[in-house]
């Protein structure tokens, strides 16, 4: 027996039968903003009253509804960091650049950068190796002077940066 509105299945006794599968899938996703489906929602999604869909949630172990936040979480991964990183870039400005380091805001910004990136199955960082035992005493000093010079100038360049925010210089 069918609803004749929507098609769902019905009991015998004439109350629409809810798919827990899908009721696992509406409990665990989120809506665009990122808020979770309320119950009246989840209700008219599935043709069902309110306390019908309360009664088949406490019947659910939270084990498994945990269970499967967590798959679509690993699922859904490379996304969640990319949007953190926009979250990180809308927090970051001008007023909120003043009151919060930018080491801070900086460091987050890897952080979670590198996340997306390893998600993808991307580079999170370039390494390049020089076997010491190839190089001569000549060759190694050069290197090392290479690296501290590259460091040098990096570290210039994050005073200058970290200097014109401080200004208040824009990005642009």
């Amino acid at each position: 027996m069918t609803n004749e509105i929507a098609g769902i299945p019905k009991k015998r006794d004439g109350r629409v039968k809810i798919d827990q599968q899908e009721l696992i899938a509406l409990a665990t996703a989120r809506k665009g903003d990122g808020s979770p489906f309320t119950h009246q929602e989840m209700a008219r999604h599935l043709g069902v009253t309110r306390p019908a869909i309360s009664r088949a949630l406490a019947k659910i172990p939270k084990s498994v509804l945990a269970s499967h936040d967590v798959q679509t979480f690993r699922k859904n991964r490379a996304d969640i960091f990319a949007d953190m990183q926009r979250m990180v870039l809308t927090y970051m400005t001008p007023e909120k650049l003043k009151s919060a380091s930018i080491n801070q805001l900086g460091t987050l910004f890897g952080i979670v950068y590198d996340k997306e990136r390893l998600e993808k199955g991307q580079a999170t960082q370039h390494v390049a190796q020089i076997n010491r035992s190839m190089l001569d005493d000549e060759s190694l000093k050069k290197v090392r002077q290479i690296v501290a010079d590259i460091t040098q100038k990096k570290i210039a360049e994050a005073k200058s940066e970290s200097l014109a925010i401080s200004k208040g210089d824009s990005f642009d």
